[in-house]
């Protein structure tokens, strides 16, 4: 997947499909995480933000200002 989100001071919050490095870092916040589900990778310039993976809306929630989150090109960030 591709999309992600970004927020201020420098919140990116990217939808992932869990396997390899990915399933490893989820199963450390959940060991009942399993291959295939769709968690939240978030980050702050780059570092973990929180636990750096949560499995729901409402655990990004905790994390994250929603209504703050937009598009890369709604921000005028380059997503490449």
């Amino acid at each position: 997947m591709d999309h992600y989100l970004i927020g201020p001071h420098g919140i990116r919050v990217e939808p992932v499909r869990l396997r390899g490095a990915d399933l490893i870092f989820a199963r450390m916040v959940d060991p009942d995480a399993q291959p295939g589900e769709e968690w939240f990778r978030v980050t702050q310039r780059g570092a973990a933000l929180g636990p750096g993976y949560v499995r729901d809306v409402e655990a990004l929630a905790e994390l994250v200002p929603l209504a703050e989150l937009r598009a890369p090109e709604e921000a005028g960030e380059e997503t490449a």
